[in-house]
């Protein structure tokens, strides 16, 4: 899950991933930023847990809010069931140990929660995020795309992938693409020449003022 639409999530706001469907047997990776730190969120739908990690260590701060958003998005967009039950799980780590290395740390401990099941061994120490740092900037360089083809709101290309046709439209502020199911418009909206533009602009622009643009 992209960090867009897992901060949407997570937050509660589920408007523009109400077409988002999950299999129930899917291990769900979601980058979570809270505002000025990023944490970690691994969701094991077989097994209805929420694993929460943050580099600071301060899982008791999110775990409430985190849990009950998770379930309420499940119960809308999953076929569990409404009474399914959800528990969190927090994992012993190497804390963070500055103020600005929480993205590196947990893409490194989705990494080593992927081969290894757990996420003891990540090292948080100054040399150790530098090193870091660099493998994750050769590996942006080696495997960069161009995301101008990706909706801005939702960061995906096709909702539902057994679609032949992707609708979208085009801001002429920015060139950007978004579908049409993303935005807040009806169908009649998007298609009035001259409405379709100017309305996805504001919608953008209102995008760009809470920094998810």
């Amino acid at each position: 899950m992209t960090a867009v639409i897992a901060t949407s999530v997570l937050n509660g706001q589920f408007r523009s991933v109400r077409n988002i469907r999950i299999q129930e047997h899917e291990l769900v990776l979601c980058p979570y930023n809270t505002g000025s730190h990023w944490i970690l969120v691994i969701v094991k739908m077989c097994e209805n847990t929420v694993v929460l990690i943050d580099p600071l260590g301060e899982e008791d701060k999110y775990s409430r809010r985190i849990l009950r958003n998770w379930r309420s998005f499940v119960r809308a967009n999953v076929d569990t069931g409404n009474k399914t039950v959800w528990k969190l799980q927090t994992f012993k780590h190497q804390l963070q140990m500055d103020g600005s290395s929480c993205g590196v740390l947990i893409l490194n401990f989705a990494e080593q929660y992927l081969t290894s099941g757990s996420i003891d061994q990540v090292e948080t120490s100054p040399a150790s995020i530098r090193a870091q740092r660099l493998e994750i900037a050769g590996l942006l360089m080696e495997n960069q795309g161009n995301m101008d083809e990706y909706c801005i709101i939702c960061s995906m290309m096709d909702l539902q992938s057994a679609n032949t046709t992707i609708n979208m439209v085009q801001c002429d502020h920015c060139n950007r693409w978004a579908h049409t199911e993303c935005t807040p418009y009806s169908a009649e909206e998007l298609s009035t020449d001259g409405h379709t533009l100017n309305a996805l602009r504001t919608l953008l622009k209102s995008y760009q003022q809470t920094g998810t643009h």
